[in-house]
């Protein structure tokens, strides 16, 4: 039976259901407003005064003005040469203080010192003895200097690129040792990891997980896209400032959210 001419024209007139806007966030930046030409953000870094750094695993570092203009800290060219061969792309960085990162990329963490002009392995994620047909790689690490610990998100491929495992990691802060293993779901793959009081808070895809360090259990906390966020690439945390400050790889932004806007 067709429809009435009046409900017809009511059903035509009617808005398509569509995505509510994003919820607000206390600032988002556009690298590419920002001077990223052709951002391929990997990691963001908080330094000690407050600064947000920016990894392009395509182009190096940069320093992020209160303005949103980016600043070239550091090209992926003019990096000092290691004494271990790096495997590329670089992946994740957060801040040691003193002008120091900890890089990753394949199989190895580095230690940048610009204050030095030094670069050289840190820690190493494929332990004495791992099979020379498998892989590891982690696009997450982070540092908690109260424990005086890196961590990172090691996932382990075969010679053909199939997932063996997903582990987090733990290496002590002043030798790069290792300390301790944990097993995560094997579909976990985070795009950034940080360090709080209460554990660790892992990104992977938009959402966000809290990791007890006591329990070594993993729970769901929120998501990340009711802000916008397509992608966590990265994730900063400024404690002064109580903000998360997290690299959005979908749609080239740095988006920071007040701590106490998220769930926990």
């Amino acid at each position: 039976m067709p429809l009435p001419r009046s409900l017809l024209v009511v059903a035509l007139l009617a808005p398509a259901c569509a995505d509510p806007p994003p919820e607000p966030v206390a600032r988002r930046v556009d690298l590419r407003a920002a001077g990223l030409t052709a951002p391929h953000v990997a990691g963001v870094a908080i330094e000690l005064g407050g600064a947000r750094i920016v990894l392009d695993d395509a182009a190096g570092l940069y320093r992020l003005a209160p303005d949103g203009a980016a600043t070239l800290v550091r090209a992926l060219a003019a990096l000092p040469t290691p004494d271990v061969p790096v495997r590329p792309p670089f992946t994740d960085v957060v801040a040691l203080g003193d002008g120091r990162f900890a890089l990753t990329a394949i199989g190895d963490g580095y230690l940048l010192d610009l204050g030095a002009d030094t670069m050289r392995q840190y820690f190493c994620y494929e332990p004495g003895g791992f099979p020379e047909d498998e892989e590891q790689r982690t696009t997450a690490v982070t540092y908690d200097p109260v424990a005086a610990r890196l961590y990172a998100q090691p996932r382990t491929f075969d010679a053909a690129g199939a997932l063996l495992r997903s582990e987090v990691a733990a290496y002590a802060a002043d030798t790069g040792a290792d300390v301790a293993w944990r097993s995560l779901p094997d579909d976990l793959d985070a795009g950034g990891m940080v360090a709080d009081a209460d554990g660790l808070l892992l990104g992977a895809g938009s959402r966000l997980y809290r990791y007890d360090l006591t329990t070594y259990t993993l729970t769901a906390t929120d998501d990340l896209a009711r802000f916008g966020v397509g992608r966590i690439a990265g994730l900063g945390l400024d404690a002064a400032a109580q903000r998360l400050v997290v690299v959005d790889g979908a749609r080239g932004e740095l988006i920071e959210l007040d701590l106490a806007t998220l769930a926990r």
